[in-house]
């Protein structure tokens, strides 16, 4: 086994326990909004999956396929919306406790609000843009939990 393949192998291991935390967190979702795409991201997995069957030789070609293809079907099955502890945006928990400047943007039907605990790491504002049609049910599921 060489070094580089080690590096692989430990970034895959990062990377699958990663999508596990963002899994467990995402299935706490009760009112799931539709915020963009995660079949994109697992195609883009998928074809990285493709290139390295068709590169690399040996067992790390099948270890790595492997890999990827499991971190794209992982990826598809993240949710976003809201739960009884916080906002969920693609597996990541922002609890209610933590949310401020909690504002609805009319026009673009996007939530805006800032995290005060991770502002260095994710920037201080996140964005949640929801289909218009679940605009009133998602001011009312808030409505119970922000006060």
């Amino acid at each position: 086994m060489e070094f580089n393949d080690l590096i692989f192998y430990v970034l895959d291991i990062a990377i699958l326990v990663m999508l596990v935390r963002m899994l467990n967190a995402s299935r706490r979702v009760e009112l799931e909004v539709k915020a963009g795409s995660t079949l994109y991201v697992a195609i883009a997995f998928f074809l990285i999956a493709l290139a390295g069957l068709l590169r690399y030789q040996g067992a790390f070609r099948w270890i790595q396929t492997a890999a990827l293809v499991v971190m794209g079907v992982l990826y598809l099955f993240l949710k976003t919306g809201f739960s009884k502890e916080g906002i969920i945006l693609f597996g990541q928990m922002y609890p209610y406790a933590r949310i401020r400047n909690l504002r609805f943007n009319d026009e673009e039907h996007c939530l805006r609000f800032e995290d005060t605990k991770k502002v260095l790491l994710h920037g201080p504002q996140h964005f949640l843009y929801y289909p218009p049609a679940q605009e009133k049910q998602i001011r009312d599921y808030l409505s119970s939990f922000m006060k």
